[in-house]
């Protein structure tokens, strides 16, 4: 494992029980031919990797499929149990660190939807659902301005 890397042991991840029952509904919906919200409603899936750090930063569970056009897209999940995702957290420094290495390290494929990263978490936390409420938030927008306006309308982001 190289330092960059963010493994589930190494800062209190899902550990093997609950990576491989997610990445065993992933297979699920290779063997299927269905699409995974992960990678696209439009995708299926044709590859699923655990501990992929060769491929991506954020290594518990990457997922390949090919859009219409014959495009690849990617996923990259990392799998936590229940992650704190706080300042103070030490546990999440490598495991925010690796998304951003993918983010930044892959910005054209990021941009152009062909990359994306995603959590999956055994437990729901207020974290995770703060995460998810400003992803769906930067979804609907266009840019960082639009982002910003948004993120403030009254009851957008309350918990910010």
């Amino acid at each position: 494992m190289t330092t960059d890397a963010s493994s589930p042991y190494s800062t209190g991840g899902g550990g093997v029980w609950i990576e491989h029952r997610y990445a065993a509904t992933l297979a699920a919906a290779l063997l299927t031919e269905d699409p995974i919200s992960e990678l696209g409603d439009d995708v299926v899936p044709h590859s699923v990797r655990l501990q992929a750090s060769y491929i991506s930063p954020i290594d518990d569970v990457v997922v390949e499929g090919s859009t219409r056009d014959g495009l690849v897209r990617r996923v990259s999940i990392g799998v936590r149990r229940d992650p704190s995702l706080t300042t103070s957290d030490e546990k999440s420094v490598p495991l925010v660190r690796s998304f951003l290495r993918v983010v930044t390290g892959h910005w054209d494929e990021v941009a152009a939807g062909r990359w994306r990263v995603a959590l999956a978490v055994g437990v729901s936390s207020t974290a995770v659902q703060q995460t998810d409420a400003l992803a769906r938030i930067a979804r609907s927008v266009s840019s960082a301005a639009g982002f910003r306006t948004a993120v403030q309308r009254p009851g957008a982001a309350n918990w910010l």
